[in-house]
């Protein structure tokens, strides 16, 4: 009964390895050089899910202060987030970094990330917000301006200059890129994505193993 009890064991340990493969963070991370670009991220369910965004990368001023926006396969805004106290387990401070979790549909999702005060164009905090994202941002008709030379609104810095680094983390979700699917209805059809490895295999390979592992201990008997 010990023999048995250690193969069962075996196999529940790779199963629940299994899953925690399965439900995979993601990271985006990269930089931009002016306070007018835009990052964009994309993102896919295949079943409706609660979903995580969060960005790490404020570092206490030494980067910009991001801003999340997200929008849905129609590229209507779903929510958007400036400073945020949501942190991922483990994060410490960093409110100027953005955050949400919410309740999403199966579908593709954009995230977009810029600096703040670069919202999009017409948000109103406290208003309706039905916006779209071809209605562009605030900051697309501003020249552009580098931001080693810029001095970002409500900055907690006192001279003019800050990093461009950015990081989006994501949990959740099926697949994420910085590629658009080529079909953004299709959830299953992301362009060059980071998937999640299927599960099914991983479970299957835990249970052989742990019927080679019997099988061994009842020889052994």
């Amino acid at each position: 009964m010990k023999t048995l009890g250690k193969a069962l064991l075996a196999a529940s340990s790779c199963i629940l390895f299994s899953s925690s493969v399965y439900s995979a963070t993601f990271n985006l991370s990269g930089e931009i050089d002016f306070q007018k670009d835009i990052v964009f991220s994309y993102f896919s369910l295949e079943n409706s899910n609660t979903v995580s965004l969060w960005t790490d990368s404020y570092q206490d001023g030494a980067n910009f202060d991001p801003v999340l926006s997200l929008w849905d396969s129609n590229d209507m805004l779903v929510r958007l987030n400036d400073d945020s106290e949501f942190r991922r387990p483990g994060q410490e401070g960093r409110l100027s970094d953005s955050g949400m979790t919410l309740g999403l549909s199966a579908g593709s999702y954009l995230v977009t990330l810029t600096a703040w005060d670069n919202l999009p164009a017409n948000f109103r905090f406290g208003g309706t917000n039905n916006l779209s994202l071809s209605e562009g941002f605030f900051f697309d008709e501003r020249p552009a301006i580098a931001l080693e030379n810029w001095d970002q609104p409500a900055s907690q810095t006192d001279e003019p200059g800050i990093g461009g680094e950015w990081s989006l983390w994501l949990t959740g979700v099926d697949s994420a890129s910085l590629t658009p699917p080529t079909d953004p209805s299709d959830p299953t059809d992301p362009t060059d994505p980071v998937e999640v490895p299927e599960p099914a295999p991983l479970i299957l390979m835990g249970l052989g193993l742990a019927a080679m592992a019997l099988k061994r201990s009842k020889s052994r008997a």
